[in-house]
């Protein structure tokens, strides 16, 4: 435990690397999260703290958690993006729509353009 402290103060990205078999996982994992402030090893506390033995098992937990926490942001700011471009086509869409409507009623595909606001690039073929 005292080498951990001094390995994390010296290097604070320092990961547990001490095969050193932990007899009170319980207690060291509540004074490890008292003392760091950091709520994830409670979170290993109270989750699942069958098959942690040392530090080595602690870090691979951790390690563990921070990939899960990065799938589920990775996942979110997916959805997030296709929302988006879902919403970016749909207006597209409808404008390509309406300057279609407009050329049906006579308006010329310049002016037809300038007023749905469509940029030059957008194709206009079906």
């Amino acid at each position: 435990m005292a080498n951990f402290f001094v390995q994390k103060r010296k290097n604070k990205d320092y990961i547990p690397d001490d095969p050193t078999e932990i007899r009170h996982v319980d207690e060291v994992l509540k004074l490890l999260q008292v003392m760091t402030g950091d709520r994830r090893y409670e979170e290993i506390f109270r989750k699942k703290k069958e098959g942690v033995h040392s530090m080595c098992d602690v870090a691979e937990r951790l390690e563990q958690m921070g990939i899960a926490k990065g799938i589920e942001i990775g996942r979110n700011e997916g959805r997030t993006e296709e929302k988006i471009e879902g919403k970016i086509e749909g207006k597209i869409e409808g404008k390509i729509l309406v300057y279609r409507n407009l050329c049906r009623e006579g308006f010329d595909e310049k002016e037809a353009r300038r007023l749905t606001e469509l940029p030059e690039d957008v194709s206009l073929e079906q």
